[in-house]
């Protein structure tokens, strides 16, 4: 599969998670991040750092997203809360060889941490 086609099985798999059902959520979230981790690490190949970096974020916003958003399922939105720790450790260490330094990991480490504790609180 080319970039392009990845991309857009990366888009079909966002789109079919919206729509996804709790028995198929497991099996569509984790080839959601396979997929994503896929082509961040097809640009760090070709030394793309930003477009790299880029797609890292999208994948962790992405799935933070589904975990907030009210018209996902509860299950979904666990399976996505579950999984955001792939990209958020594959941006830790992007940050760490690329700038050195984890502020800005630090900083989705935190908001990830926050929404993790709203949404748990709104399941109890």
């Amino acid at each position: 599969m080319n970039a392009s086609d990845t991309h857009t099985h990366y888009s079909v798999l966002l789109t079919k998670l919206s729509k996804c059902s709790s028995a198929c959520a497991y099996q569509t979230v984790d080839e959601l991040v396979s997929t994503g981790l896929v082509l961040a690490n097809f640009y760090g190949e070709r030394h793309q750092s930003l477009l790299q970096e880029l797609f890292l974020r999208r994948l962790f916003f992405d799935l933070l997203g589904k975990v907030c958003d009210p018209l996902v399922g509860s299950v979904v939105q666990r399976i996505c809360l579950d999984f955001t720790y792939q990209p958020l450790f594959a941006l830790k260490r992007f940050y760490r060889t690329y700038h050195g330094k984890l502020e800005a990991y630090y900083k989705l480490e935190r908001e990830l941490r926050i929404l993790s504790n709203e949404f748990l609180a709104c399941k109890r």
